[in-house]
């Protein structure tokens, strides 16, 4: 093969690797997962082209700290100096000091199911996941949807602005999980078109759905009371809309369904 043709190979291929939609990556660059979801979604991502920096980082769920035990008896008064010197015990000794960028990038929070199938190999299955503040989008559904999540139970997401598409591809992923039995999508108002309405189906396994403080109107309201009405074999159990602007006319078409499901307004 000439030098003409090697160069037109190359310029082919990577005309493909630029232009090829998200989740039709070309067969030569497929990737198998694995299970383990930090290594999974970092693969994918920048095997679909996507800007670095934007890359989300993976980690464990901050945990609320826990609540310190009485030392002392019931009835028993408490030595202020005591409880001073135990301060400034606890008080940290070394500092450090963290970029910004690294406080704020966004970040996908999650609880695993770690399995240590030999010693040189711990697969963290991701179990649930919290997504808090920052705009999730369909490239972001996408990677997920390539994923192995076999184990997941929990979807949180919070203030994450999305919109149509988001929804409607998030929804079509659900139906590909059997596992996750909770989704929560709060504080993500999609005015005009309020689609909610997609999670409640047949087709997925969700139990508990929350949508609260979604701005929720009349709209939203007629369409998710027809869903219920439509799919009456829908798993849903608990359906939380709280905190939204359903209005009387809205309440009483939730109300027509609310019988045979538990609804909270």
């Amino acid at each position: 093969m000439g030098k003409k043709d090697r160069l037109r190979g190359n310029n082919n291929s990577s005309s493909i690797s630029r232009n090829t939609p998200l989740g039709e990556i070309a067969d030569s660059n497929t990737y198998n997962c694995t299970g383990n979801f930090p290594t999974d979604f970092n693969e994918l991502w920048n095997r679909a082209g996507l800007d670095k920096v934007g890359l989300p980082i993976i980690k464990n769920r901050s945990k609320p700290p826990k609540i310190p035990e009485e030392n002392f008896k019931e009835g028993e008064a408490e030595d202020p100096t005591q409880e001073m010197d135990k301060s400034i015990e606890d008080l940290p000794t070394t500092y450090s000091t963290t970029n910004n960028w690294d406080i704020y990038k966004p970040a996908i929070q999650c609880e695993f199911e770690v399995d240590v199938s030999t010693r040189q190999l711990q697969i963290n299955y991701a179990k649930e996941i919290y997504i808090r503040g920052w705009r999730f989008d369909d490239k972001i559904v996408q990677i997920l949807k390539q994923c192995m999540l076999e184990r997941l139970t929990i979807i949180n997401l919070w203030n994450t602005g999305m919109n149509d598409l988001s929804v409607t591809t998030l929804a079509s992923m659900l139906k590909t999980l059997p596992s996750v039995k909770t989704l929560y999508l709060e504080g993500n108002p999609i005015p005009d078109t309020e689609p909610f309405h997609l999670f409640i189906t047949e087709d997925n396994s969700l139990a508990n759905l929350y949508l609260r403080n979604n701005r929720i109107t009349e709209i939203g309201a007629k369409n998710i009371g027809q869903a219920l009405g439509q799919f009456s074999s829908s798993p849903i159990v608990n359906l939380n809309l709280s905190f939204n602007n359903l209005g009387n006319e809205g309440a009483k078409l939730i109300a027509k369904v609310r019988f045979i499901r538990r609804v909270k307004t």
